[in-house]
């Protein structure tokens, strides 16, 4: 998951983006033999200005999505193999839904808008902890 083009006003190790559809293709170009292509259909996420998270204010970052006229693209594409894994979003129920970031589409959270952000979950455990025979988990396990 990814952060999209514009620099955040601090440093973050990720961007994020939303995967809207999971394509390939078969390239022929000349005599070659055929090549084929994975990609992701995204749709990116930016840091909130806004809002100050991390481990040192021990809050959760925030997200939202980038509106539809943004230079940088509100939705781009991505090659699978530079995505590093899933993350838990959360909604930022509080803040409420808004429908100015992309018109009436399909893409959006809801029929009647997005979100307005989501914090990103610090923490997933993963699914091979669950088929431990001690049911214990070993938090000094590099993941």
């Amino acid at each position: 998951t990814i952060f999209n083009g514009t620099h955040p006003p601090r440093p973050h190790p990720f961007w994020y983006a939303r995967v809207v559809g999971i394509y390939h293709v078969n390239l022929y170009y000349r005599d070659d033999p055929p090549k084929r292509v994975d990609f992701l259909f995204v749709r990116w996420f930016g840091i909130d200005p806004e809002w100050t998270g991390g481990p040192s204010t021990r809050r959760l970052d925030r997200i939202g999505y980038v509106p539809e006229h943004n230079p940088s693209g509100a939705f781009g594409f991505l090659d699978p193999a530079r995505v590093l894994r899933a993350c838990h979003l959360i909604p930022a129920f509080a803040l409420g839904q808004v429908s100015s970031l992309l018109g009436p589409s399909g893409l959006r959270d809801t029929p009647t808008g997005d979100w307005q952000n989501y914090y990103i979950s610090r923490w997933v455990v993963p699914r091979y902890w669950y088929n431990r025979p001690d049911r214990t988990i070993d938090l000094l396990t590099e993941i």
